[in-house]
Parts: structure tokens; sequence; C-alpha cells
């Protein structure tokens, strides 16, 4: 039991709204602890127009093996190439890079 509590991290997600280079609005979901694949299950909502903005996804850690609140990967998810239905949920996959770049869903 005490290497399943070193070796895995408290793992949680940080979604900023961000306006050109501006971070607008901050949001963050709940802390996985010690899971070994994370669901984090939730919704982030926001009462605006999507023409040019983006959404910046983070994966960070807090404790195990990584340290105290570390960044592990980002996304950056213009909002203008996302297929919004109007009343209904869009779902994709994106990969998370060390570093901000325009994402793609992944296939």
């Amino acid at each position: 039991m005490f290497y399943f509590f070193f070796y895995y991290s408290d793992l949680y997600v940080k979604g900023y709204l961000v306006v050109g280079d501006r971070k607008v609005s901050k949001k963050k979901t709940h802390i996985c602890k010690f899971s070994k694949e994370p669901n984090f299950n939730e919704v982030f909502m926001y009462s605006t127009s999507v023409t040019g903005l983006a959404l910046q996804v983070s994966l960070w850690a807090d404790g195990g093996r990584f340290g105290r609140n570390t960044l592990l990967g980002e996304a950056m998810i213009w909002l203008d190439n996302v297929p919004f239905i109007a009343n209904s949920e869009s779902e994709a996959w994106y990969k998370l890079l060390l570093a901000s770049s325009k994402c793609s869903p992944s296939p």
C-alpha cells in the first residue's frame, strides 16, 4: 500500500478562457487522488461567443513522484474550430504538449 501512495500523484485539470494573450477566466476540476487512470468527467460552462477565443487546458500533478503542483502537459484549443451544436456537448481528444501550441483533435 505504501508503494501505491508514493507512486501515484493527485491529478487535476485547469482551464483558462483566453482572449488574445490574456487569460480572462479560470476553472479547475476536483483532484483525482491516487488514480492510475483519472477520470475528471466535469463540464466547464461559459456564457460567451466563441469567436476569437481559445481554451487553454492543462494537466497538473500534486504530490507523488512529480512533486508539488507540477505541470504535466497542456493544450490550446481554438474554439473557432470546434463544431458546437446548441444545447449539446462537444467532445474531442487533444494531445497534451509540454508547451502551449495550436492543437487539432486526434483521429
